[in-house]
């Protein structure tokens, strides 16, 4: 297990705040798909502090995925960010004194994954092969005629 990722609650048990500032290799991802890769360093910045009988993350993550196109299936490179991300854990749910924040981060990321992606920002140039066979016309709307 990676400590980069353990806040240790009795470092802010004072009312001190601990700052988050790292560059996480994508393993921890953990991420073995052929439809879906993240190869690049995860980015998570922001602190952490204890209010009340709460521990508080407020954090900004950044990530890039790799996702095929929609339409020709080349892959397409994803921007994940969170800007403003803000988890509470309660106190007495952390055992050890010790919360790993590492599969908060993992699912934050892959909740952000959007379902499809196009190349080319949205204009993959193999679209127009498909037209053909989408016209408009050709599709029957079972409410036309409401």
């Amino acid at each position: 297990m990676d400590k980069r990722f353990n806040i240790y609650i009795d470092h802010l048990r004072d009312g001190s705040r601990e700052s988050i500032d790292e560059c996480f290799s994508s393993d921890f991802m953990d991420i073995h798909e052929d439809e879906l890769a993240f190869e690049r360093p995860v980015e998570v910045h922001g602190a952490t502090y204890i209010a009340g009988d709460l521990l508080v993350l407020h954090l900004s993550l950044a990530a890039e995925a790799t996702m095929p196109c929609a339409i020709c299936n080349t892959g397409v490179q994803v921007k994940l960010e969170i800007p403003e991300f803000t988890q509470t854990v309660e106190m007495r749910a952390i055992k050890g004194g010790i919360f790993n924040f590492k599969e908060l981060i993992r699912e934050s990321l892959l909740l952000e994954l959007p379902h499809t992606v196009e190349c080319n920002e949205g204009h993959c140039p193999e679209r127009k092969v498909l037209e053909k066979f989408t016209s408009k016309k050709d599709l029957h709307n079972p409410f036309s005629e409401l």
